[in-house]
């Protein structure tokens, strides 16, 4: 690891990261200050939900307990769109920034003159993502608790932190496949819109495998299916150890093969 870097990197994200931080955090505390009023509708917007296809329901996390429980309206309304549209676009951004935008910006070759090794560059980069990612996430489960403390509604707090482990690896696997095209282009646009471009494709498999059985058997290549129904996780409680090592190891995997493409990269 390169401190000189690393402070440097969380100089430059300073203000990003106070702006999805709080910006999380404060659509996670607005959805949970509406809950109560949703709750006391409950049993209308079931009937409601009741009357719809339940393959449709379950394209887009619909549940009995959808309504009912702040678990359910977060999942079926935050956590399973909205949240991990921002956390993957801003994990996408950084990965994409990491090393084409250093070759894209001319600013890589001032990097590589000084005493610091490609493979460090990465891994400094790497660990501030870890920490910026942990303060997002972070930041949206305070902005929760701290509502739903103030509105007295009863909160899952042991199964929102096992969730948010299971959304780290998650947001992981696609800060692997960032960084991979990262080290791909030399233009940074090009190393957004791929990964980007593959989980617009990944989400739409998801919701389209739930709808056609068809499709279903290609369930597998989205990453989606192993990121799961938020509610079942917080609520249960229990880490899904299959689908957190499917993760993992597709992040590591790639993320790999980002040293080994940065280390062999010519960008002079």
């Amino acid at each position: 690891m390169n401190f000189n870097l690393i402070k440097k990197v969380l100089r430059d994200y300073k203000f990003s990261i106070l702006l999805f931080g709080f910006g999380t955090a404060a659509y996670g505390a607005s959805m949970v200050a509406i809950f109560p009023s949703i709750q006391t509708s409950a049993n209308d917007l079931m009937s409601y939900m009741d009357k719809m296809p339940s393959a449709f329901r379950e394209a887009f996390g619909m549940s009995i307990n959808s309504f009912s429980t702040l678990e359910g309206y977060l999942s079926m309304e935050y956590f399973s769109m909205i949240w991990i549209f921002i956390l993957v676009a801003f994990t996408i951004a950084f990965a994409s920034q990491a090393i084409a935008g250093e070759i894209d910006k001319g600013t890589m070759e001032t990097l590589l003159s000084q005493p610091i090794s490609r493979t460090k560059i990465i891994l400094s980069k790497s660990l501030v993502w870890i920490f910026l990612i942990l303060l997002i996430i972070s930041g949206t489960f305070i902005g929760v608790f701290v509502t739903a403390i103030i509105a007295n509604i009863k909160v899952e707090y042991l199964g929102f932190l096992i969730f948010g482990g299971v959304a780290l690896t998650f947001f992981w696997s696609f800060y692997g496949l960032g960084m991979f095209f990262s080290s791909v282009f030399y233009d940074r646009s090009k190393a957004i819109f791929a990964p980007l471009a593959i989980f617009l494709a990944m989400y739409l498999l998801d919701i389209l495998s739930k709808l056609y059985d068809q499709v279903d058997k290609f369930h597998f290549l989205s990453l989606l299916k192993y990121y799961g129904n938020p509610v079942e996780v917080i609520q249960k409680k229990v880490v899904p150890w299959n689908e957190v090592e499917v993760l993992l190891t597709v992040g590591l995997v790639f993320f790999f093969l980002s040293i080994v493409i940065f280390r062999k990269k010519d960008i002079y």
